[in-house]
């Protein structure tokens, strides 16, 4: 099997566990490529967390938001030495390095968000569909992915925690249980 068609798979299996579970916010009214968006409305629907909005490379900038934690990181076990566990805490907003995104600039570390669920999982967006991933296989096969195509490695390169401080709400409406749709 290929790398790409590996990731593919990935894709595919991480969209439906999204899909089948319901304590994952399926978000409808986004851009298609906002996996930002996604995030701090991810965190507002799970967890009451306000972040103020901006794209993903934009988010550790973005006043209140708290970057906890900014660096390199190939595998969670290495944010979780840095952190322990009580430290990354669900609602965490993950940057992460996409070897592939067409957003990759010269002043940007990282061009992915992911919102933390806790136990090593998150939920993103991935262009137009929703995944729930395990942050250690996501990390892993888009690395052999990566690697495979002469690119550098996908990883973990910040942690951004709201601040209580941040009043910025969104407004979203539950069509049914488990989908939201959103107003921009």
């Amino acid at each position: 099997m290929t790398p790409e068609h590996e990731f593919a798979l990935l894709v595919e299996s991480d969209a439906a566990k999204a899909i089948s579970d319901p304590g994952v916010p399926k978000i409808w009214g986004l851009p298609e490529v906002y996996c930002a968006g996604y995030c701090t409305r991810a965190a507002k629907i799970l967890y009451g967390l306000n972040f103020y909005p901006g794209s993903a490379w934009e988010l550790p900038s973005r006043k209140p938001n708290l970057p906890v934690w900014t660096g390199e990181a190939e595998r969670m076990g290495d944010i979780l030495d840095i952190l322990n566990e009580k430290d990354l805490m669900p609602g965490d907003i993950l940057g992460l390095y996409n070897p592939t995104s067409a957003f990759n600039e010269q002043d940007r570390p990282y061009t992915h968000a992911a919102v933390y669920l806790g136990q090593g999982v998150i939920a993103h967006q991935w262009k137009a569909p929703i995944l729930k991933s395990r942050l250690e296989e996501f990390l892993a096969v888009s690395n052999r992915n990566a690697l495979a195509n002469g690119l550098l490695p996908a990883r973990i390169m910040a942690v951004i925690r709201a601040s209580p401080e941040n009043k910025n709400n969104f407004e979203y409406t539950m069509t049914s249980p488990g989908y939201y749709k959103v107003n921009c």
